[in-house]
């Protein structure tokens, strides 16, 4: 053996070295040894392209929840900016518009229209009414070509 590869590794990395050479020429001669080579690379690039697809999928929710919270926080700052005139705020957007009674006031200020006094009720039939009475107008307002 040249002294000049030996001086490159440790006694146990040679050792390491040598045993893990002879274990892949020895499983080349077995039969199938080639096929297991394979099976093994492949196996190990599956698992490589499984880790990947799983972090690219994590990656991708984690940017959708994001931009989900982006857009509720720029939408409540802009309905704010109008319903501070009634003297109203939102605060969390899905919690607040779902008795329509906010939803219904930012509509009267945007157009400056009356729009009725909503349902103060406290039932599902009455916040449902003044989400009704909102889509109502809002149907009213755009017109199809």
């Amino acid at each position: 053996m040249p002294a000049t590869m030996y001086s490159n590794f440790t006694r146990y990395q040679y050792k390491r070295y040598i045993s893990y050479d002879r274990e892949s020429l020895a499983s080349q001669y077995e039969p199938g040894g080639y096929s297991l080579q394979a099976q093994n690379r492949k196996d190990a690039t599956m698992n490589q392209r499984d880790g990947i697809i799983k972090f690219e999928n994590e990656r991708i929710k984690t940017l959708q929840e994001e931009r989900l919270h982006i857009q509720k926080k720029t939408f409540t700052k802009w309905m704010n900016s109008f319903l501070i005139k009634a003297k109203m705020e939102v605060e969390d957007l899905f919690t607040d518009l779902a008795d329509g009674i906010k939803l219904l006031k930012l509509l009267e200020i945007i157009s400056s229209e009356k729009l009725g006094k909503p349902n103060s009720g406290r039932m599902r039939v009455h916040k449902i009414e003044n989400v009704n009475k909102s889509l109502a107008f809002l149907h009213t307002k755009v017109s199809y070509s």
